[in-house]
């Protein structure tokens, strides 16, 4: 019994020597850890040597991941416009995808589906089937064709913008009301005239469609300022556009608002 008792350490060492654990005899001894080397490595697969995208060179690849962190990092998110295929909007909403999707994702592929989805009502009819065009670039070109043709080009664009300030109901007579038809008014101008349509602003039917919209009451001070002023150059349309300015501002005073509802009472 004490034989075996004696020899329990020395059998305990050789079958732990492969874990580097070793007790020694004298009971002051400490235990003593040797590390083992493994006698053979691991070697991991290799990587697929073949990216993703074939004509993808290293050197993109790594410019685009430093893009992609880049613009996570610095680039404020952005809430992605839709289109309903009013010509108004067409513009921006082309600048809001190219500047969000269309420099960010490289992927024709992802772009046209990004593109379609954006769009609602006639704008995406127009160009949902183009999905299944092959190759994407292909399909993305012409849905972008499609929409310029059908909602962006100038005349069209134009029209839209005339139709916006010469077609609806009487401008009511607060300063909300106001403020938004001098919008309407200003971006109207600023459109045609960046696209030499100015002429279509002057002509007559365009200032006489634009006076019936005011209410009776600014009608007469439109009326009498002209008479004041007797200008013939006063009938232009921004000249229009400032007196309607005028009288937005004024709608604020108390005293105005009360005399135009009178008048509009009375009348």
């Amino acid at each position: 019994m004490q034989n075996n008792l004696k020899n329990l350490p020395t059998r305990i060492t050789s079958n732990n020597a492969r874990y580097g654990v070793s007790f020694c005899d004298s009971p002051d001894d400490r235990l003593s850890f040797t590390p083992v080397v493994p006698t053979s490595v691991y070697t991991p697969r290799p990587l697929r040597e073949t990216p993703l995208n074939p004509n993808l060179t290293a050197t993109d690849a790594v410019k685009n991941l430093r893009d992609v962190l880049y613009q996570g990092f610095t680039i404020p998110k952005r809430t992605l416009r839709t289109f309903d295929g009013n010509p108004l909007d067409y513009y921006g909403f082309i600048k809001s995808f190219n500047a969000t999707i269309r420099e960010q994702v490289p992927e024709p592929a992802y772009q046209l589906e990004f593109f379609v989805d954006i769009c609602t009502g006639k704008a995406r009819e127009a160009i949902k089937h183009l999905s299944i065009v092959t190759p994407p670039s292909l399909g993305m070109n012409q849905a972008m064709d499609t929409l310029h043709n059908r909602f962006g080009q100038k005349h069209i664009v134009v029209k839209a913008h005339l139709d916006s300030i010469t077609d609806g109901p009487p401008v009511k007579l607060d300063k909300n009301s106001l403020d938004k038809f001098v919008t309407d008014l200003t971006n109207c101008q600023i459109v045609t005239e960046a696209w030499n349509f100015a002429s279509e602003l002057n002509s007559s039917q365009t200032l006489k469609s634009v006076f019936k919209r005011l209410h009776v009451p600014l009608q007469r001070k439109c009326v009498e300022r002209v008479d004041l002023e007797a200008d013939e150059h006063f009938a232009k349309f921004n000249q229009l556009v400032k007196f309607v300015k005028e009288s937005a501002m004024r709608t604020n005073s108390f005293l105005v608002r009360f005399w135009l509802t009178r008048n509009q009472i009375r009348n």
